[in-house]
């Protein structure tokens, strides 16, 4: 039996997804990063997809000595609670690798595979994170190292990550090309995220929408512009949580004037309050590829942002935005 941990409720559906169509009998393991994960735990047994569904607590510094020396002490609580969990399975996925359980696979020594955290994200881009960037290049960049330590303090210069790491066995991408990582390192594979989509029957369509949506199934209105946000103000991107509802007020606007009803997915890790702005809103908390499974005959047009749920989508329907200045830059070109 295999095991996949996840971190996000996208990385929860890419191992629904391929549980669906392995026929193996997997576990999964859902971290204390998801919110609300009892209902979605309670939803995956329930699904009887996977031979095991387990919760690996999110540990956090309780003083600050703790804070000091975290990195050590958060491998030691993992240890204490978890120390046999990881040697039960045959393979172990993980989609992050900065998360505290893959610090400890590595301490431990024990070798495990990585799974591409979103559509996409080793891709070059535009608007590259460097909090990433600095995990898979050199980090003896003082810039990236900066940028880093800002998310990461408590971490450790001995720390590799990815295809740096010697632990890490594979390391899945949607397509080998153009990447930030070495491509033609011999652990790097590729299998199409959309091929996970295409190739679902109805039946288990429903399983799947069963375990993450509730009553998002019904849009209230016709001729919907979906709004997908993103996390700037979260990640530093934009100063202010008023800045951003103020760009997403002008694209709704936008759309209004088109004679489109703006309904806003917010980001999962978008915590902004967009109630202000008079539309219907989703839940953040299932993933944005699933929208195709609603009533999507409604939805003329999908907007985002830097938002790599964008690309499940008809491309016709599509007005995305690689970063916030293109963004406002076409608003202000059609007086917005």
């Amino acid at each position: 039996m295999n095991l996949y941990i996840c971190s996000t409720f996208y990385h929860v559906l890419i191992t629904v997804l391929k549980s669906i169509h392995t026929n193996k009998e997997n576990a999964i393991a859902i971290t204390g990063y998801i919110p609300e994960y009892d209902s979605l735990i309670a939803k995956l047994r329930k699904s009887d997809l996977f031979g095991d569904v387990i919760f690996l607590e999110q540990f956090s510094p309780q003083n600050d000595y703790e804070k000091e020396k975290w990195g050590k002490i958060n491998v030691k609580k993992i240890e204490d609670k978890y120390s046999k969990l990881f040697y039960e399975y045959n393979e172990i996925y993980l989609f992050m690798d900065d998360i505290c359980y893959a610090r400890y696979l590595k301490t431990k020594h024990i070798y495990y595979n990585i799974i591409e955290d979103g559509f996409d994200c080793f891709k070059k881009t535009k608007m590259a994170n460097s909090r990433f960037l600095y995990m898979v290049q050199d980090r003896k960049i003082g810039l990236n190292k900066k940028i880093y330590y800002l998310f990461h303090p408590y971490d450790y210069y001995n720390i590799d990550y990815y295809l740096k790491c010697k632990y890490v066995k594979t390391l899945e991408v949607n397509e080998n090309i153009d990447l930030i990582i070495n491509g033609k390192d011999k652990r790097v594979i590729e299998e199409k995220r959309e091929q996970l989509f295409r190739l679902l029957d109805d039946d288990c369509k429903n399983v799947v929408i069963d375990i993450f949506l509730n009553d998002e199934r019904i849009f209230k209105s016709d001729r919907i512009a979906l709004v997908l946000t993103y996390c700037f103000y979260t990640d530093g991107k934009i100063d202010s949580e008023e800045k951003q509802v103020e760009l997403y007020k002008r694209v709704c606007d936008y759309y209004r004037n088109k004679g489109l009803i703006p309904v806003i997915k917010p980001h999962p890790r978008d915590s902004v309050d967009y109630s202000c702005l008079n539309c219907q809103l989703l839940s953040k908390n299932f993933p944005a590829e699933l929208i195709e499974y609603l009533d999507e005959n409604k939805i003329i047009k999908y907007f985002s942002i830097y938002s790599s749920a964008i690309h499940r989508f008809d491309k016709i329907k599509v007005d995305y935005f690689e970063t916030i200045d293109e963004c406002e830059k076409y608003l202000e070109k059609n007086n917005y």
